[in-house]
């Protein structure tokens, strides 16, 4: 970013941007790839082991938060939605979630 924002050329720009959004998407390729892998754990292992392997206090507000990240990915990499509205979801997701841990350590 530092080298997009600077006196370099045109092409130089260009270059350093595409470098970072290639970057992004590689990392969004991870993060789901990284989601698919958890349920396949869970449908080999069977749904009882992993559920008291990966339970918690937080255990539904975890998955509700994951599961509506990974909607969010796919529905931004497949062009249903903007960059904008990503962020704007994606803020909501993390706000609905941290309410969601607030109101279980409550209880």
């Amino acid at each position: 970013m530092a080298l997009w924002r600077s006196d370099k050329s045109g092409e130089e720009r260009l270059r350093a941007e595409n470098e970072f959004w290639q970057k992004e998407v590689e990392y969004i390729d991870f993060t789901l790839a990284f989601s698919r892998d958890q349920q396949t754990l869970r449908e080999m292992m069977g749904s009882d082991r992993v559920a008291k392997y990966f339970a918690g206090p937080n255990a539904a507000a975890e998955k509700a938060y994951y599961d509506g990240e990974d909607q969010l990915y796919e529905l931004f990499n497949g062009g249903q939605i903007t960059d904008d509205e990503f962020e704007a979801r994606h803020q909501r997701l993390d706000e609905e979630y941290k309410a969601a841990l607030k109101n279980g350590s409550e209880e």
